[in-house]
């Protein structure tokens, strides 16, 4: 457990800016010659959704709605504008809601996103690098509250067909009642830390029941193979018998 608290501190301290294939894109004004934007760390996407769940917990006059959340963000240290702040929260809103369509429909685990590769992904139009951890923490909130409504959302405003794609992970804050303002970097990490440790936990879960699944489906397997074996040499001693049979007739 200290090892893994010790890795959560560097990913939040150090985190990585790599995010594989992911582009983000201004416009699309013309095909041949695309802005792009500089791709968002994962700390920022962090700040990001915790600067959104806290928004929502207090209604501010003074100022509209993502000039507050890019307040809030530069004060954490993300420097973009508000335009982008809203591009890339709809972005993830928009990839959320299309997995947790598909993954509602779904009757068979193995038809699950999860399970599925990223040419079939781009076939249905879903995201095809969303993080399952990503997705399980904006499903489930917090934690013990209800999850981020998401799935439901009117702020969505761009599909998930489109070039724009989202960072790969975001986090709530567990303190809803507490004023922006207040909310000291120190504090933001300690939220990030304990969402990440639950994350990681049903994470671990759901990988060990992958694992024993496979387990069992590798018995049967090799279950199904000596089977196979056992009846060719049955075969082919009813094979040779008769024809000892036949040789001693001649």
């Amino acid at each position: 457990m200290p090892s893994k608290s010790k890795n959560l501190k560097q990913l939040i301290l150090n985190p990585s800016t790599d995010f594989g294939n992911q582009q983000s894109i201004n416009g699309v004004n013309d095909a041949n010659n695309v802005l792009r934007l500089p791709r968002w760390t994962k700390q920022e996407i962090l700040i990001l959704i915790q600067g959104k769940k806290l928004l929502k917990t207090r209604s501010i006059e003074h100022e509209p709605e993502w000039d507050s959340v890019s307040s809030y963000c530069k004060r954490q240290g993300v420097n973009h504008g508000p335009i982008q702040f809203q591009k890339r929260w709809s972005n993830l809103a928009g990839d959320f809601k299309k997995i947790k369509e598909w993954e509602s429909q779904i009757k068979e685990e193995t038809k699950s996103f999860w399970m599925k590769r990223n040419e079939f992904k781009r076939e249905k139009k879903l995201h095809g690098f969303f993080d399952r951890q990503v997705f399980d923490i904006l499903d489930h909130g917090n934690g013990y509250e209800e999850g981020l409504d998401l799935a439901f959302t009117s702020e969505v405003l761009f599909d998930s067909s489109r070039s724009v794609v989202v960072g790969d992970d975001g986090l709530f804050s567990d303190k809803p009642h507490q004023p922006l303002s207040q909310v000291s970097p120190t504090q933001a990490a300690r939220n990030v830390q304990h969402h990440l440790v639950k994350a990681l936990e049903r994470y671990g879960k759901m990988v060990s029941s992958q694992l024993e699944a496979q387990n069992m489906h590798s018995e049967q397997d090799r279950e199904q193979r000596q089977d196979h074996v056992d009846n060719l040499v049955a075969v082919l001693n009813k094979l040779v018998g008769a024809l000892g049979i036949i040789e001693d007739k001649l």
